[in-house]
């Protein structure tokens, strides 16, 4: 990701707070909320895993499905903070970012990683980070916005976002073609979602 101070939204306490309200009540978020949640499966006996804890909506989600265990990843601890806030800290809270080579172990069934991934500068290495802590026979759900509406490899402005106070976030837009030649030698793709907005793949390793 590019230096943090450009992405303020995370790393300032005033905004991460607002950046919560937003995602929760804008259109945009919320039609990708319900299609990610119509994909989750029942967790029950599952250990699961958020990647990106903004407002721990789907770590709730984890919850309602029966979870036996929930843990949450993010590199803010701004975000983590107004998380565990918001779940009474019932989850684990990690700092991590995916930019960075985890070394972990397989310790997860299930992995939710909503608009995430386009934050990834290096896809290859975030995507090898999670296969690692990945069960056999896991599942990874993950949302990022559509590819086909931003130039390949060029660091875009959210148009989303930028609704936020007029505070803007910046990504990392990867081609669909690059984004599924990544993600095949890590896992078996078993359902794709695209539309006019985002992409939403449904994985298996």
């Amino acid at each position: 990701m590019r230096n943090n101070s450009e992405n303020k939204v995370f790393t300032e306490d005033t905004k991460v707070k607002e950046y919560f309200r937003f995602i929760q009540e804008n259109p945009y978020n919320l039609r990708e909320q319900n299609i990610m949640k119509s994909l989750f499966p029942d967790l029950t006996q599952k250990d699961c895993l958020e990647i990106g804890c903004a407002g721990a909506i789907y770590s709730r989600m984890m919850m309602q499905r029966n979870a036996q265990s929930i843990q949450s990843f993010d590199y803010s601890p701004y975000m983590i903070n107004e998380a565990q806030k918001i779940t009474r800290k019932k989850f684990i809270y990690s700092n991590k970012n995916i930019n960075k080579p985890w070394n972990s172990t397989p310790e997860f069934d299930f992995i939710c990683a909503s608009f995430v991934l386009h934050y990834s500068e290096n896809l290859e290495l975030s995507i090898k980070n999670i296969s690692k802590i990945l069960k056999p026979n896991g599942q990874l759900l993950f949302s990022i916005p559509n590819p086909q509406l931003h130039y390949q490899k060029e660091i875009k402005k959210s148009l989303v976002q930028t609704q936020l106070n007029g505070e803007p976030t910046f990504f990392f837009n990867h081609s669909l073609s690059s984004i599924f030649e990544t993600i095949k030698p890590y896992f078996k793709l078993e359902k794709c979602i695209i539309n006019e907005e985002i992409l939403i793949l449904n994985l298996h390793n």
